[in-house]
């Protein structure tokens, strides 16, 4: 897209092409998956929908193929009846064949720990060699780049490095799981005026890539609301869009894997829709949706780095800023950055645990 931009000054038609082939083979594999989920279904042979009628005949000759090569593999794994003595020489074939088997089974547990020992002393061999002081006297401008001396054209007082990253991904994670939370229960609405308009959302969002959501935002939003968006929020609000499009089918699968009696119940009360979610779906479907959630926010942090493409100052163009002016120190300066992602990201893990295990029923109380 970007050599078609570059040789033709047709960035608008370069992009929307793009976007088209990236949004066209988005569904085709979703399809495909919706056809594996009704396949997998248990449906009465009677009330059979299209869906399955379709999903039956595309994987009818995985069925033939299957019965095909199964049928011989299941005879010669059947167990032979009438137990026939072994000769002394099939009986020591037979010994052979096991010794044989624990020793390549051993041996490959021995090679296989060698080889994480190699691995890890060339690792700390590498780690040692490094000049430390090239790291310490960087550091600063990886953690916050040049805040709080910024130039007047860098966003935030010249704020960068790891707190840009936090700052983005605190922002845009903060914002889409309200968005993702409102269209994951549109979603799940039986009114078409509602539904639509979320499915469209999502299938479009999720379509396509994040680096093409933030193409769009930055180059040709200004075009239509006429007001030119900075580096910075045009990525923070591309990954918020994107980001809201995957928590709301994180949602919604969270939703429907809540018994519908339980809906239908809460209605016998006089509970309203909103009342019915807030006080009986969500808070069983949260702890469910919360490894996939924390998931998607440890995704949303490292996606950060994308924002390089359009010139955001975040962690991983603070170290290619560095690593172009010290030239020398490339592993040095990719090693700490990649040491700075994973404490990030683990810290999120374990807090995920840890909200985990307090939002385990036997340690709530939900009170309505």
């Amino acid at each position: 897209m970007q050599e078609v931009e570059s040789l033709t000054y047709s960035g608008f038609e370069a992009t929307t092409a793009a976007t088209a082939i990236y949004l066209t083979l988005s569904l085709i594999i979703a399809s495909f998956m919706n056809l594996v989920n009704m396949k997998l279904k248990i449906i009465p042979a009677g009330k059979k929908p299209l869906a399955r009628k379709i999903a039956d005949m595309v994987f009818m000759p995985f069925g033939w193929a299957w019965e095909l090569f199964a049928r011989p593999l299941r005879r010669m794994m059947r167990p032979r009846q009438g137990g026939k003595q072994l000769t002394p020489f099939q009986e020591f074939m037979h010994r052979s064949k096991s010794t044989l088997w624990k020793i390549t089974v051993n041996g490959s547990k021995t090679l296989f720990v060698m080889a994480l020992l190699y691995l890890g002393y060339q690792v700390v061999k590498g780690v040692a060699s490094f000049n430390f002081q090239v790291i310490w006297d960087n550091l600063r401008a990886l953690l916050i780049w040049r805040f709080p001396n910024g130039g007047s054209t860098e966003p935030l007082w010249g704020l960068g490095g790891l707190s840009m990253s936090i700052f983005m991904a605190a922002f845009s994670i903060s914002v889409s799981f309200f968005i993702g939370l409102l269209v994951g229960m549109g979603r799940t609405a039986k009114n078409n005026a509602i539904r639509i308009p979320c499915l469209v959302y999502i299938e479009l969002i999720r379509g396509n890539p994040l680096i093409i959501v933030i193409f769009w935002v930055y180059f040709f939003l200004p075009i239509i609301i006429k007001t030119q968006i900075g580096v910075f929020w045009s990525a923070t609000w591309a990954m918020t869009v994107f980001f809201g499009a995957y928590i709301a089918e994180i949602v919604r699968g969270g939703i429907e894997n809540i018994p519908p009696g339980q809906v239908e119940a809460a209605k016998s009360t006089g509970l309203s829709y909103l009342q019915t979610m807030r006080k009986i779906i969500l808070p069983q479907a949260l702890k469910q949706m919360l490894p996939a959630i924390v998931g998607m926010f440890i995704a949303a942090f490292k996606d950060t780095s994308l924002a390089y493409i359009i010139g955001v100052t975040e962690l991983t163009t603070a170290a290619y800023s560095i690593n172009n002016r010290l030239m020398l120190y490339p592993f040095e300066i990719y090693t700490t950055i990649a040491v700075l992602y994973f404490l990030c990201c683990y810290a999120m893990s374990r807090y995920s645990k840890h909200l985990e295990n307090k939002l385990s029923p036997e340690k709530v109380r939900l009170e309505m």
